[in-house]
């Protein structure tokens, strides 16, 4: 007898969202700009923020404005 996975878990985790929104893409191409525009932003703060040059929130507010 083969061998018989059972089907993977469609839960809503990154892997699968991106997965989703790739699909999506291939009819609405906006939709991929968008998103990434959201994960640029929060990527740029994150790796301002390890950076360790601002200490508290009020500094990045008054430093960056995106």
């Amino acid at each position: 007898m083969p061998n018989i996975q059972e089907r993977p878990d469609m839960s809503w985790n990154y892997e699968n969202v991106l997965l989703t929104l790739g699909a999506i893409d291939q009819n609405f191409g906006c939709i991929r700009s968008i998103f990434n525009s959201m994960f640029l932003r929060v990527n740029f703060l994150d790796y301002v923020h390890s950076l360790g040059y601002y200490q508290s929130d009020n500094i990045l507010r008054s430093k960056i404005i995106i």
